[in-house]
């Protein structure tokens, strides 16, 4: 029983998550990706990767802010998951509903470390890029890293989106397996971005042409993004769509 509890945690996270949204949209070039139609569209994620050196990594690992000084970085292993998580409002309500699926299960020894934002902000890479100081010349918010320091995290999750490439969730699997190798990741179902032109549709077009863009993301991003993952790290990378 102790070994499935932990999935039971897992599983019922996507059951509280929404289901059946379409995938970000498909990756374009550089010059060629969407743009908002208005200030009310989504924030756009920043796409350009930034590798850390093994002296700019050390120094992360140890940066200290006020959150650190209030929150544990670590704790020992339970009988549930300790999880870090980043993501963006689609898959925030994961954050908020699992502690109390934990406790509704049992589980005394789940525990959480999110850093999120909204839209693009909270990509992949974004959080990334604001971990290290480098987002779009925001300061650094480095949450995760000081944790990810202790090697006692036994999950990573991600909110896709439109945009993203392998290298994106191999930054942060590279650092994470270096401190606990036997950790997993997850990557979570992401906002639908679709042209403005939809609105002005009919219904019945409208959903036909999400339906198609939805199965288009799935061949063309989202399964290759998978599959790249899964030949580079074998058993360690999983999908909560």
């Amino acid at each position: 029983m102790r070994f499935f509890l932990p999935l039971i945690v897992v599983l019922a996270a996507v059951m509280f998550m929404p289901v059946g949204a379409a995938h970000s949209a498909q990756p374009k070039p550089a010059d060629d990706r969407p743009k908002p139609t208005s200030a009310t569209g989504p924030s756009l994620p920043s796409f350009e990767a930034f590798k850390l050196t093994a002296a700019e990594l050390e120094k992360l690992m140890h940066a200290d802010n006020e959150r650190s000084k209030t929150e544990p970085l670590s704790f020992p292993k339970g009988n549930g998951l300790r999880i870090l998580m980043t993501g963006h409002s689609w898959v925030a309500p994961a954050r908020v509903s699992l502690p109390k699926i934990a406790e509704a299960a049992g589980l005394d020894g789940h525990h959480q470390r999110a850093h999120t934002n909204g839209g693009g902000k909270g990509s992949a890479n974004s959080i990334w890029l604001s971990e290290i100081g480098k987002f779009k010349g925001e300061p650094a918010h480095t949450i995760l890293f000081p944790a990810i320091a202790t090697g006692q995290w036994d999950v990573m999750t991600w909110g896709s989106f439109y945009g993203d490439r392998p290298e994106f969730y191999t930054q942060w699997i590279d650092v994470c397996l270096k401190y606990h190798p036997t950790m997993a990741f997850y990557i979570q179902d992401g906002w639908p971005l679709y042209p403005a032109t939809f609105k002005d549709a009919d219904p019945a077009d409208t959903l036909k042409a999400i339906d198609a863009s939805a199965a288009s993301l799935q061949e063309n991003m989202f399964r290759p993004l998978y599959q790249a993952l899964s030949e580079k790290y074998p058993g360690k990378v999983h999908v909560i769509a």
